[in-house]
């Protein structure tokens, strides 16, 4: 498979893609496959968008932390003494080494660099570097980088650049999700794998049942593939499949244990999947809810976080 694209070629494959539906074209292999697509989208798509780091529920303590390695920079959220939740680069000021390696966990009381011990209180601030006066002015003012953070129906999101329009705005045009909660629900398992494909084939593969019949026989004996409705808008796309007749749930054991998500019986038989641009997944069941965060690798490979 050729991998090269050129600016022209790429311009021109989109402009296929965005044809009326009968003469549209899927993009070429290169788009998923070529290293310079993939420094792309993360200089354009992953550095500029607001991404999905965690469900407000995992910053239940002080010291709550989620980190994210993204379009070549590394993200810690955490939850200081006073319950305040902060983005930051995942970066000591001194020599850049990296402070907190692994992926979710609670620090006692402050962020410990582990190559010269400089410590930063769970807010950011520099609190110690040993062999130096932190009074000085020009070590002081060492405080952890941070980025700009923001949390929607419970989930929490940062942005590596500034100038990014608020998460409301991007996620305005979505249906009306607080009558399923979903701020109030609390995790009951967590699933994690690393995928051997583009990041994309993820998002595409979820937001389509064309698939099912052959690959999910089992989930499309529970719901009809013909009974799915797709939006699509700037922020986010997908829509609704309804329940089979007799069937009142799609979980694993086949029956329902918890209580319906929304009261309302229009939607009480339906299942709501939506991708949140860029790369959140939601699959908002009538008694349950599946959450996907998709993080890319590299050109062929992925991290999902469910």
């Amino acid at each position: 498979m050729d991998e090269r694209l050129d600016d022209r070629e790429l311009r021109a494959s989109l402009a296929r893609t965005c044809a009326p539906l009968a003469e549209a074209r899927t993009l070429p292999g290169a788009v998923y496959a070529a290293d310079a697509i993939f420094e792309l989208e993360c200089r354009e798509l992953f550095a500029r968008h607001w991404l999905a780091i965690a469900h407000h529920e995992d910053f239940a303590a002080a010291g709550s932390f989620v980190t994210a390695d993204v379009a070549g920079e590394r993200i810690l959220v955490v939850r200081d003494d006073a319950g305040n939740v902060h983005a930051l680069y995942n970066v000591c000021r001194h020599r850049g080494a990296r402070l907190v390696t692994e992926p979710r966990g609670r620090l006692r009381g402050a962020i410990a660099c582990p190559y010269h011990a400089w410590t930063y209180g769970l807010d950011g601030r520099l609190q110690r570097a040993p062999g130096m006066d932190i009074a000085d002015g020009a070590v002081a003012g060492l405080a952890l980088a941070s980025m700009p953070l923001a949390t929607w129906e419970g989930f929490v999101f940062a942005n590596l650049d500034g100038k990014a329009a608020s998460l409301g705005t991007v996620a305005g045009g979505l249906p009306d999700l607080a009558r399923f909660h979903l701020g109030e629900l609390r995790r009951v398992t967590r699933l994690e794998y690393e995928i051997a494909c583009n990041w994309k084939i993820v998002c595409e593969n979820y937001s389509e049942c064309y698939h099912c019949p052959g690959v999910h026989p089992q989930l499309s004996r529970l719901s009809d593939l013909s009974s799915g409705g797709f939006e699509s808008h700037a922020g986010f796309n997908g829509g609704p499949m309804a329940l089979r007749a007799g069937v009142d749930t799609l979980s694993m054991s086949g029956r329902s244990t918890w209580s319906r998500l929304a009261a309302e019986r229009d939607v009480a038989r339906l299942v709501h999947y939506y991708l949140v641009y860029p790369n959140l997944m939601l699959g908002i069941h009538p008694d349950y809810l599946l959450t996907h965060r998709v993080w890319p690798i590299g050109a062929r490979r992925a991290r999902v976080e469910g």
